[in-house]
C-alpha cells in the first residue's frame, strides 16, 4: 500500500503540468505515515507519559534558557510556574539530583565563559551583559563558580583551559 502511494506520488512530481507538487507530496506523505502508524503495534504508538515532577522540571528548564541572563531567583522561576519556590526546589532536586539553584548559576556561567572567551567583550561589559549590578558582583559571582576571576580565565590559553576543565581523580 505505501509503495503504490510513493509510486503515484513520484508520478505527480515528475509530471510538468502539475502545479501543485508541494500540496500532493504533503498529502501522500500523510497517507503513507497515516498506514504506517495504522500498522504498527499498539505498544509503538504509545508515547511515555511524564509525571507532573518531570514536565516541571522541563518547564523550569525552558525558563531558565529564556530568562537566565536577567533572572537567578528560585522565586521568579516558581511564580513563572504557578508554584511556591519551596515546592520547585523540591522537585527539581528529586527529579536532577542537583539544586535549582544550580542550574541557574550553570547557564550564567556557561555564557560568561563563552562571551570572555569570544575576545570581544571587557569583563565588565560581560557583567554588564548578564545584568549583573557592577564589575565587582560578577567577578565574585565567577570566582566562586570557577575558582578563578574573570580576567585571568580570559586570559587562559585553550590548552590551559582544556586542563583546567578535566576532572580530577
Amino acid at each position: 500500500e505505501c509503495t503504490s502511494y510513493y509510486l503515484q506520488m513520484r508520478e505527480k512530481i515528475a509530471s510538468e503540468t502539475c502545479r501543485f507538487k508541494k500540496d500532493f507530496i504533503k498529502g501522500y506523505m500523510q497517507l503513507i505515515f497515516g498506514t504506517i502508524m495504522q500498522n504498527l503495534p499498539e505498544e509503538v504508538k504509545k508515547v511515555p507519559q511524564r509525571n507532573r515532577s518531570e514536565h516541571l522540571f522541563s518547564q523550569f528548564i525552558k525558563a531558565v534558557e529564556k530568562d537566565f541572563i536577567y533572572q537567578r531567583s528560585i522565586s521568579y522561576y516558581a511564580n513563572q510556574l504557578c508554584i511556591s519556590p519551596q515546592y520547585l526546589s523540591q522537585v527539581i532536586y528529586n527529579v536532577s539530583g542537583r539544586h535549582a539553584g544550580d542550574w541557574i548559576k550553570d547557564y550564567v556561567i556557561i555564557e560568561a565563559k563563552a562571551l570572555l572567551r569570544s575576545g570581544k567583550y571587557t569583563v565588565q561589559q560581560v557583567g554588564d551583559m548578564l545584568n549583573f549590578a557592577n564589575p565587582s558582583f560578577f567577578g565574585k559571582y565567577f570566582k566562586a563558580a570557577v575558582g578563578m576571576s574573570p580576567r585571568r580565565f580570559q586570559t587562559l590559553k585553550e590548552g590551559d583551559l582544556q586542563t583546567l576543565e578535566k576532572p580530577t581523580e
